[in-house]
């Protein structure tokens, strides 16, 4: 025995290490995803704050500048046209007005590194810059994106998407607004332009966790700001050969061959922020804290299991024997008996257990005998009294419970009822209607519909019932069997949605015998004949429990009816009135 029991161990042993590897593995790898995680959604919430903070600088300026007088000068002649402008031939000649203009437009530009252009255009065609065009040739900025943004909503800051400018290489995107007269007519428009480079550059000097990367993209899926030279401008590609790894608080993990990547919805463009790191950081660092773990797991695990095998070895191995010789005498003589083993620590509390377990085996015993003989006593003195149903209409659900309940354990196992349960529930089903011996006979036996205040009076047998039960086992001390009993009389015309009696009670809140006996009852009383109705077929019986699924009836429950259904037909006829 002590050899197989250490042989036992040393396998555990195995089992565990290998358990351990499996698990740490598994553990470290998700750490380190939700640390990847946490890290980027810090990086990705500082940089929407920053670009936010830039954006609202704007915002700000051009607030300012759309409502400085200076800037709202309504003389569109003072100022330059590029309509029919000749690069050769263009000198550029600022008046007065204009010229007050530009400094205002260069002093704003000047305090933004970012910034590429200050600028307005005019409902006439003319074009004011902060500083003189790069090249002087025709233009009309009423054709531009950024007037025509801001035309269609006037009074209000407006963003276009990636462009390109006309006399350079640039990729920007503006901001705009309207300049607006006294009653609110838009006359012409204030632009700022930032140029894409510049803030990806911005980008690019921010330090990610694992010497990552990001873009940033707008609703059209265009890359704006990033961190990779060759992706400014770009078409996102979503790259297929990404293996989604999770979904983290809204952000998207992935990863292929060379790198994670991690997608984050943002307002900031309408579109999401993408960063890139590196898999072969990632997984050095995941490694290295891998090996960490698994060298302080194993240490732990070994001495565990050394203590594990000294303990047994003094203090389990005599004691079990002692105990498993007392149980085999118990199985023998075919009667429990109580154990007397020296034992200490767990085993004592499980010899103590189990001898108190022997105890109650003994004396519910007893208490089972009074539990059958109140059913019978009980139902043989109705029987003297009243013939409202046939014996067979008891022994038809008592068999319906007994199907219905044990196909439930199978279905359910999680929330399976005890074996004992299930014999107080079978032993008590005849009672179910043992109330209605107070119901009178022109009631109770009426051939026809019952009247509104006729079926409030028979509504009152399960209260009947109940007041039945409670008188007669007051000396009955098996409080399973008492419950169960008082449970299926009382409750069983509950209904799953509420509009049952007596309490009105629904859902889980009816007592699961309750539950089972209400649709054994209705399946019975479906398919039998009574004073007042014939017998319906089975496949009426049971569509009709479908129909009320639900409603009337559990759904777990009917469920469960529906794979015995055949069964239940097979009860129903055998045992027919």
């Amino acid at each position: 025995m002590v050899k197989k029991l250490n042989l036992v161990f040393l396998l555990l042993y195995l089992l565990g290490v290998i358990v351990l590897l499996s698990v740490t593995y598994r553990s470290v790898q998700a750490e380190n995803n939700q640390y990847l995680v946490q890290r980027y959604q810090e990086h990705f919430r500082i940089t929407e704050t920053y670009f936010n903070n830039i954006f609202k600088e704007i915002e700000n300026d051009l607030l300012t500048l759309s409502d400085n007088e200076v800037v709202k000068n309504p003389k569109d002649e003072d100022f330059t046209s590029f309509l029919s402008a000749e690069e050769a031939t263009f000198q550029y000649e600022y008046s007065e007005a204009e010229l007050a203009i530009i400094k205002i437009f260069h002093d704003t530009l000047k305090n933004y590194p970012h910034f590429n252009s200050v600028y307005m255009g005019r409902e006439n065609g003319t074009f004011i810059r902060a500083v003189p065009r790069t090249k002087p040739t025709q233009y009309d900025p009423r054709e531009r994106p950024w007037y025509l943004s801001a035309m269609r909503k006037p009074g209000s800051v407006q963003m276009t998407s990636a462009y390109s400018s006309l006399t350079n290489t640039d990729i920007n995107i503006a901001f705009s607004i309207t300049i607006q007269d006294e009653k609110n007519r838009p006359y012409g428009v204030v632009g700022i332009d930032v140029t894409l480079n510049e803030l990806s550059k911005e980008l690019s000097e921010m330090d990610l966790v694992f010497d990552g990367r990001m873009d940033i993209v707008d609703a059209a899926g265009t890359i704006l700001i990033s961190s990779f030279d060759n992706h400014i401008n770009k078409k996102y590609n979503h790259d297929a050969s990404y293996e989604k790894i999770g979904s983290y608080d809204g952000m998207l993990v992935e990863r292929n061959s060379e790198y994670y990547r991690l997608t984050y919805s943002t307002d900031l463009f309408d579109g999401p922020f993408i960063a890139y790191a590196p898999v072969t950081l990632v997984e050095e660092y995941q490694n290295k804290i891998l090996r960490q773990r698994l060298i302080i797991s194993l240490l732990i695990l070994m001495v565990i299991e050394g203590w594990s095998l000294f303990l047994i070895r003094y203090y389990v191995n005599k004691p079990i024997r002692a105990m498993t010789k007392a149980l085999k005498e118990s199985r023998n003589s075919g009667i429990p008996d109580k154990m007397d083993v020296n034992v200490s620590g767990e085993l004592e509390e499980f010899q103590v257990q189990y001898n108190d377990l022997v105890e109650r085996l003994n004396r519910d015993e007893e208490e089972f005998k009074k539990a059958r003989e109140l059913t019978v006593t009980s139902l043989a003195s109705l029987t003297t009294m009243r013939d409202f149903e046939t014996g067979l209409h008891l022994v038809r659900t008592s068999k319906y419970v007994e199907l219905l309940s044990e196909e439930y354990n199978k279905n359910f196992p999680d929330e399976s009822l005890p074996f004992r349960k299930v014999e107080m529930m079978i032993q008590c089903a005849p009672l179910h209607d043992i109330g209605k011996v107070a119901i009178a006979d022109e009631i109770l036996q009426k051939p026809g519909s019952l009247t509104e205040q006729e079926f409030e009076l028979m509504k009152k047998h399960t209260m009947y019932g109940k007041m039945t039960l409670e008188k007669y086992v007051e000396e009955v001390r098996h409080q399973l069997f008492v419950d169960t009993a008082i449970n299926m009389v009382y409750s069983h015309h509950e209904r799953w949605d509420g509009g049952g009696y007596p309490e009105g009670i629904s859902g889980v809140n009816i007592p699961i015998e309750a539950r089972i006996m209400s649709l054994a009852d209705a399946y019975d009383a479906i398919t039998s004949s009574r004073v007042y109705k014939a017998a319906a077929s089975h496949e009426t019986a049971t569509s009709i429990i479908k129909e009320m699924s639900g409603k009337q009836f559990d759904p777990y429950i009917v469920r469960v009816f529906l794979s015995i259904e055949e069964k239940m037909k097979e009860i129903a006829e055998t045992y027919r009135d």
